[in-house]
């Protein structure tokens, strides 16, 4: 049951950092990452396009780990496998993760745009 609750608190605590991760990108204000209500909020209110994002990332992860097997059966790529791990996955998770900022922030132009015109 412990391991359950701690797996429970992870999951929800790593949706609410990327919501605050996007936040941050589009205000600029690193306090923006310590609320977590609201960040919570902006994730439920952008769940589609986290959860594409979640399906990326998962095929992302599957991609980067079947590179590195393969580069682990051969003697020399054994040694480009921590090279090529951290650069294909920390650089395009951060690319997906603007991507998904720039999503939430048209989608939030596009709210204010029409809350104004009605």
């Amino acid at each position: 049951m412990t391991i359950l609750v701690y797996l429970t608190w992870g999951v929800i605590s790593f949706l609410v950092f990327q919501s605050g991760m996007i936040r941050y990108a589009l205000s600029g204000d690193w306090k923006t990452l310590l609320n977590a209500p609201v960040n919570f909020l902006l994730f439920v209110r952008h769940a589609h396009y986290f959860l594409k994002f979640y399906i990326y990332w998962v095929l992302l992860s599957l991609g980067i780990f079947l590179a590195d097997s393969v580069l682990a059966f051969t003697g020399i790529g054994l040694l480009l496998v921590p090279a090529f791990t951290v650069c294909a996955y920390y650089i395009t998770t951060a690319h997906e993760l603007g991507l998904l900022a720039r999503k939430v922030n048209n989608a939030k132009a596009a709210s204010e745009i029409a809350s104004t015109a009605a």
